[in-house]
């Protein structure tokens, strides 16, 4: 009885080791699950609230280009205030607009970020990738630019037809807030 009582407490204390051990995995699992879809969130945050932001503009087709414009940043600006982005009103101005509509990679020579930023910039739209090791210095926020950048030119949702003009578009709105990279990248889309 006594050997029968040992035997009964040595598996019951391997299967609790087991359930533990199994714990352990699930957790550290677990853990490490968390902190990918948490780089995922952060490297893609920008490119995923564009994504819907732009699917969920109604294009009107029976209204000029010029009317769906206007519409379409009364809807930025509203659902990205109903997000939580406080930024006051921002409006697209006409003038940039038609200028990031006939443009290429050169326009990004003059644009506000790190001689390295603006490097990496051209080298994607040339080469549809960027050097790693110098990506690594840039600064937090032009690494998601960037990021975001990458994801456009390749998503193959539209920049084929536009020859980048979008993921210029959203560069050149970036410069200033994350609404108005919104703004000029959709505007540009809308217009193809």
């Amino acid at each position: 009885m006594k050997r029968n009582f040992l035997i009964a407490v040595a598996i019951l204390g391997l299967c609790s080791s087991c359930d533990t051990d199994n714990e352990f995995f699930t957790d550290a699992q677990q853990k490490t699950n968390n902190a990918l879809q948490r780089s995922y969130i952060t490297t893609n945050y920008n490119y995923e609230t564009y994504q819907w932001i732009i699917e969920g503009f109604e294009y009107h087709k029976s209204l000029p280009y010029h009317d769906n414009v206007m519409l379409y940043e009364k809807y930025v600006n509203t659902t990205l205030h109903e997000m939580g982005l406080n930024e006051s009103y921002k409006m697209i101005d006409y003038e940039v607009l038609q200028k990031l509509l006939q443009t290429d990679e050169m326009i990004i020579s003059e644009f506000d970020y790190s001689s390295d930023a603006k490097m990496l910039m051209k080298q994607l739209l040339k080469e549809g990738s960027y050097d790693a090791s110098v990506f690594q210095k840039l600064n937090p926020t032009e690494q998601s630019i960037l990021n975001t950048m990458f994801a456009l030119s390749t998503d193959n949702k539209g920049d084929d037809k536009l020859g980048h003009d979008r993921t210029i578009a959203f560069a050149y709105g970036a410069q200033f807030s994350f609404t108005e990279a919104v703004l000029y990248a959709g505007a540009v889309a809308l217009h193809f």
